[in-house]
């Protein structure tokens, strides 16, 4: 049996407290995303790491390097593939770069932010969503 570790979903005052926000001007993000949508698209689909169930608006993901945001949407598929995505699948989808100018986000890489926030990297990274769509 595989070891497990507590996840921790936020304190009652989450959505009331400041999430420390910073300006990052870097770029260009990357997007993998279905070809038939744009790469600008917002998915309300409660399927991603930080979108919850009945969102109040679309959310994009983006990474800042091709390996994360093939991680992103692949990962679990690959790390039961030998590292490979299934053709299938990867011949619908598309690959863009983003060019965005200095955008306002929560930086979840940084120890300040998570820790004002109570939230730990594990939770942030497991593959059970509840704690970070919640």
């Amino acid at each position: 049996m595989p070891a497990s570790r507590p996840v921790y979903l936020p304190d009652p005052d989450f959505f009331g407290r400041p999430l420390g926000e910073a300006l990052l001007s870097i770029g260009p993000w990357f997007r993998i995303h279905p070809s038939t949508k744009s790469a600008v698209y917002f998915s309300r689909r409660a399927s991603g790491r930080f979108t919850p169930e009945n969102p109040p608006f679309g959310v994009l993901y983006a990474a800042v390097d091709i390996a994360t945001a093939l991680f992103e949407v692949f990962g679990g598929e690959m790390f039961e593939n030998d590292h490979r995505i299934r053709a299938y699948r990867w011949m619908n989808s598309s690959v863009s770069k983003l060019k965005a100018p200095r955008v306002k986000v929560c930086n979840l890489a940084s120890r300040k932010v998570r820790s004002s926030i109570k939230v730990d990297l594990g939770t942030l990274m497991g593959q059970d969503f509840a704690a970070t769509q919640a």
